[in-house]
């Protein structure tokens, strides 16, 4: 017979077996933050291909203007194969002003237009001779023309984006432009970015292609092979218009900017290592400009410092002479029309022709 049991019977609890990990238990704040990270990442792929994208488009169609020149005139150089006679060097006066066909045929001679734009300074100028020379040895001439307001500017940053050269290239590139971080930032933004660098090129694409599907497969942009750029039409209008601008600018101080002084003086330290000739030059300009008395002293002082500059090198030549021409021959100011930059070429050819007989 069994022993009666005196123990109590006691309900102990249940112990609850640890929660399975299973997704569908998964917190509601954990899923939103899946969420917001997969909406982050989406979008910040569909912004890299919108850039690559718009990179890839521009390359074809370029809708910017001065980023185009500048970028195809440092694909010229770089497709040069042997040093040329000569190299036509300043900025889009010269672009489109200088005809190489026409130098060539004064001067039986060999050239190249590489002139790109005014923000780039003498300094883009002074790059590209320095890489000519570095590849294919030194020219045997170099002629530059600029505006006579470029010379006061500073180094436009963000232009270095354009051209095709790896980052950093500034800091072994003499005269050496400082770049602060913010400017590297420029430099990223101009050449990777276009979404934001040429924003406003990009909403004319847009507009123009709403009235018509088919001009996004066309650029107005036309370059010789030998780096010349006409412009065919006159705009007498605006010659006016922008001579008005240019009075106020001659009643600005007269000065030199130090990226220009720098530029100024590497370029004679070229000239008399290499042996070369250096001709600088006023642009092409609308005939009342000279007239104007504030803007005749200005160029006056102008030509005086860099004849003191040109003091420090016999192959380094100031041409004092400007050549003016009407409104109905210019597209602005300081910028010609194909016949008048035929007929500019044809004088400032000439006009070194006979510095060249003189020079013993």
């Amino acid at each position: 017979m069994a022993e009666p049991s005196n123990v109590d019977e006691i309900d102990f609890p249940k112990q609850e077996s640890p929660p399975q990990d299973h997704p569908h238990n998964e917190p509601r704040s954990s899923k939103r933050s899946q969420h917001s990270w997969l909406v982050v990442l989406i979008a910040i792929a569909v912004w890299i291909g919108a850039n690559a994208g718009a990179i890839y488009y521009l390359d074809r169609y370029p809708a910017n203007r001065a980023f185009w020149i500048i970028k195809e005139k440092w694909h010229r150089l770089a497709a040069l194969e042997k040093p040329v006679d000569w190299m036509l060097l300043g900025d889009s006066s010269c672009n489109q002003g200088v005809v190489p066909s026409v130098w060539n045929k004064a001067l039986h001679t060999r050239s190249i237009n590489l002139c790109t734009i005014g923000n780039a300074l003498l300094v883009d100028d002074v790059w590209m001779l320095s890489e000519h020379i570095e590849r294919l040895g030194p020219p045997k001439n170099v002629m530059i023309i600029h505006v006579y307001d470029m010379w006061p500017r500073d180094f436009e940053v963000q232009l270095l984006g354009q051209m095709p050269l790896l980052f950093g290239f500034w800091d072994r590139m003499i005269p050496h432009v400082p770049i602060s971080k913010h400017a590297a930032k420029d430099f990223f933004v101009g050449r990777y970015l276009p979404l934001y660098s040429q924003s406003e090129s990009l909403k004319k694409v847009v507009r123009s292609a709403l009235k018509d599907p088919t001009s996004v497969v066309h650029s107005d942009f036309h370059m010789d092979a030998d780096g010349y750029m006409p412009w065919p039409r006159a705009n007498p209008k605006m010659v006016v218009r922008d001579f008005r601008e240019h009075q106020w600018i001659a009643r600005r101080p007269f000065r030199i900017s130090k990226p220009n002084r720098e530029a100024l003086d590497r370029l004679a330290e070229l000239a008399n290592t290499y042996k070369f000739n250096v001709y600088l030059s006023n642009s092409p300009m609308y005939e009342g400009g000279p007239r104007y008395p504030r803007l005749q002293q200005r160029l006056n002082k102008l030509f005086d410092t860099l004849d003191q500059w040109a003091d420090k090198s016999p192959r380094v030549h100031v041409m004092r002479t400007i050549e003016t021409y009407p409104a109905k021959a210019m597209l602005n100011f300081d910028h010609a029309i194909h016949p008048t930059a035929v007929d500019f070429t044809g004088r400032l050819a000439r006009r070194v022709q006979a510095s060249l007989e003189s020079t013993p």
